[in-house]
């Protein structure tokens, strides 16, 4: 019992250290094919683009938020989302 109090107040010290530095934690990750119907809070239903989407969700340590690349490995575009992102 000791021991899950120890880690329940890791996560919740983590958790505020991320929101409060703006560093987000990579979670879940989707590659998102044209016509594909994939809705992502801020920027719409990605499948409505003309190339192939990388979308990124992560946790901020008080909510979650997406970051969203042009999938690939060309250019700029990415093959995998970043494990930490910092906010902007």
């Amino acid at each position: 019992m000791k021991y899950l109090f120890h880690l329940v107040m890791l996560v919740v010290v983590a958790d505020l250290v991320m929101a409060l530095a703006g560093y987000s934690l990579n979670y879940d990750r989707r590659i998102v094919q044209p016509g594909e119907s994939y809705f992502a809070e801020e920027f719409g239903d990605l499948g409505a683009q003309k190339t192939p989407t990388l979308a990124c969700r992560y946790w901020t340590g008080i909510g979650s938020r997406f970051a969203i690349y042009q999938y690939g490995t060309e250019g700029d575009a990415k093959s995998d989302c970043p494990t930490f992102l910092k906010r902007q």
